[in-house]
């Protein structure tokens, strides 16, 4: 039984593509923007630090391609999604994983500026929050906690299922089942 998504999502032959080549690009642009941001933390940190040598096994737009694929299999729940997303993190390597690991950490942390963070829909740490922040974010309704709570739920869970066996991530994407 394949879940009805929260929203009804056509068949992408069915919409005409100056409809959904904007969103292509906006994406292309969000991933460009974020591996600027991480190319020049991680070349601040040296050639030899442990992310600067991740940097070269799992490039940050296939990471954060996959990190926005998680994102939008939670908001549009559907099994077929949820079961390539779990092959897709069953098929990575122990290196690709630490790779993604360290781009992740990265973009959700104080690390990358603000500003670049709320482009893409990351939240400020309620504890950082200040007075200011409240009002941009009446300003800022694109970010949405659910979406990279849930995104920092599955990685947990296939950080877990790639290093220790755990049947948490098949558990969450797959009812148990592959």
């Amino acid at each position: 039984m394949i879940d009805k998504p929260r929203f009804a999502l056509p068949a992408i032959d069915q919409v005409p593509v100056r409809l959904y080549l904007p969103r292509l690009l906006h994406n292309a642009s969000l991933a460009s923007s974020a591996t600027s941001a991480w190319s020049t933390y991680v070349g601040d940190l040296g050639p030899d630090s442990c992310e600067a040598r991740s940097l070269d096994i799992m490039s940050p737009h296939a990471s954060y391609y996959l990190m926005r694929k998680v994102v939008f299999s939670h908001q549009w729940r559907n099994k077929l999604l949820d079961r390539h997303l779990y092959s897709t993190f069953d098929a990575l390597s122990n290196d690709a994983m630490i790779s993604i690991d360290d781009f992740l950490c990265f973009l959700t942390s104080s690390y990358a500026d603000y500003d670049e963070r709320l482009k893409h829909g990351i939240p400020k740490p309620a504890e950082d929050w200040t007075e200011e922040d409240k009002w941009k974010d009446e300003e800022n309704r694109h970010v949405v906690t659910e979406d990279w709570e849930y995104l920092d739920d599955i990685w947990d869970a296939a950080i877990s299922h790639k290093f220790h066996g755990s049947v948490k991530l098949k558990q969450m994407l797959c009812d148990g089942t592959e």
